[in-house]
Formats: structure tokens, sequence, C-alpha cells
């Protein structure tokens, strides 16, 4: 069901839209990010023998569908997805097509680091024969990618453990799943690069699962505690999913026991973030301490 029209695919509107988006200042890392993460990079036929060349993303987190949806000015549809436990969920997704959507793979080539090869031969197969860069990304556009990825693909948590001297231990940090096994061992290397420490990558090997159903391979990197903070810290500012924003929000107010969570209500926004140092001069994060930023900048009541 289509729940928002966006203007049609012809010459004239597609020169309107990408006339203002180049007008427009474009996080296209964080979009990419959620290209590679859950996005779909199209080139075929329908059954009736229609070219179908499109960019899809389909969630269900309205945000980021919103977001990519008003910048080009494309249709919102809603749908419903049963896992297979049986459990329904809502759906939302936006395609993207003709110029609009060369201009969107144009864009986000640079940083695509799975996909590349889909957005390559939808390039060429619209005669765009650029050569983009692969892997070159700056601290600032990595970070950027890695939230659009981690939105797509990952969760921040925080649970109570309890040990066996009785002593219960809070358990803060996020995780990240894919099956790419090249990309997640590349991320945990531009991690680990940058100077954050504690990235854990977890490997499930093939097998049949519960279900009855074939497992692929699956990659998961884990990051705990204040090493969790450094990223969380940098990756707010590009967060879209209200959801998983305030899971992060709230994980940090919970590890200064609290003493930041009357004032969490008040910066709970994410223009009141701002990148830190640390990435306006692209510098590494080497001498960066998360532990000691945050003992100088809780916010409290």
């Amino acid at each position: 069901m289509v729940i928002k029209k966006g203007l049609q695919c012809n010459k004239k509107n597609d020169k309107k839209v990408i006339k203002k988006l180049l007008r427009t200042k474009v996080e296209w890392p964080y979009i990419g990010g959620w290209i590679d993460g859950d996005g779909c990079i199209f080139t075929g036929k329908t059954k009736i023998g229609h070219n179908s060349d499109s960019i899809n993303l389909k969630l269900k987190d309205p945000e980021p569908i919103y977001f990519l949806a008003n910048l080009f000015k494309s249709s919102i549809r809603t749908g419903k997805q049963k896992s297979k436990k049986g459990v329904i969920t809502k759906t939302y997704e936006t395609k993207i097509m003709g110029t609009r959507a060369l201009f969107l793979a144009s864009q986000i080539s640079p940083y695509l680091m799975e996909k590349t090869n889909q957005a390559t031969k939808f390039l060429k197969k619209k005669e765009v024969n650029e050569n983009f860069s692969y892997l070159e990304h700056t601290p600032h556009e990595f970070i950027s990618y890695f939230t659009g990825f981690f939105e797509a693909e990952g969760h921040v948590f925080y649970h109570l453990t309890k040990r066996k001297n009785r002593k219960i231990r809070r358990e803060t940090g996020l995780d990240l799943v894919n099956t790419n096994q090249a990309l997640m061992y590349h991320l945990q290397k531009k991690l680990l690069q940058y100077g954050v420490r504690g990235v854990h990558l977890y490997t499930r090997k093939k097998g049949m699962g519960k279900d009855g159903y074939m497992r692929k391979p699956l990659y998961k990197i884990f990051i705990t505690g204040w090493n969790a903070i450094l990223l969380i810290e940098q990756m707010m500012p590009y967060m879209k999913i209200k959801r998983k924003w305030d899971s992060a929000g709230k994980v940090i107010a919970h590890l200064f026991n609290n003493r930041t969570t009357p004032g969490y209500k008040k910066w709970r926004t994410i223009e009141d973030w701002k990148v830190s140092e640390t990435f306006k001069n692209d510098a590494v994060w080497k001498n960066y301490n998360p532990k000691e930023y945050w003992r100088k900048h809780a916010r409290s009541a």
C-alpha cells in the first residue's frame, strides 16, 4: 500500500530533484552504509520485459525510508513480512528509479564495500564508466558509513548479569552481524586501526539450524564497555533510527550510574550532538580516551 506518493519518474522531475540535491549537503557514506546493509541495487527486466533498474531500500524502521524518499521524492510503500518463526512485522519500502537512481549510484559508489559489483554493473549499463576509489575512506567517511551499516545490521544493548559470587554486573556494548567474511574482517581492521580496543570477531560455522534450514556462516563484531562508548559517541550525530538512538543514549546514561539520566531528556535530540575534534581534522583516534572524555563531558541536571 502506498502511504506517500512521490514525483513521477520523467526527465523534467528528475532534473528538478537532482538540481536540488546538488545544492544540499548529504551524508552519502551514511546512505552507502544503509544500501550495503539492507538495500538492493537491481539491474534487470520485469516478467513482461520492461526495464526495472532501480535501487530499493526495505526496512521495518520508517526513519531511513522517509529520509531517502524525501531526498529523492520517491514513493513509500508499506507491507507485512512474516519471519520463519511466524512473527509478522510491518515494513516500509522506497524504490528509486531512472536518472535519480543513476545519480544515487554515482554518489554512493565510492563508499560501498559489499555491493560494489552491483553498483558498477548498474553504472556500466547506464554507460557511466567512472573509476571509483575502493576501501579508501577518511575517518569521517568511515564513521558515517559504519553508522548506516550498523543501523541496518547491528544493535546497542544494555542488561544486567548475575555472577557466581552474586554480584550484579552491567553489560553494555554493541554488536554487528553479517555473512560477508571479507567485509567484517575489514571493518574490524579499520576499527582497530583507529584505536578502538576490544573489537572481537566471532564466527558461527555453516550448519543446520533448529528450524531445519541450512544456515550460512555468520560473522559478528562484538564491542563492550568503554570501548563501545568510543564508537557510540561518534555514531550518534549520524543516526536516524529513533529506537536505536534512544538505546545508545540510555546506555551512556546507565554507564554513569544514572547521573546523566535527568539531563538525558534535555539532550536527546540528534542536533545536540556534534562530531568531536578527532573527526573534524580527520585525525586518528589513537590518543582518544572515551572514559576520560565522558568524565569531563557527562551531562547532569
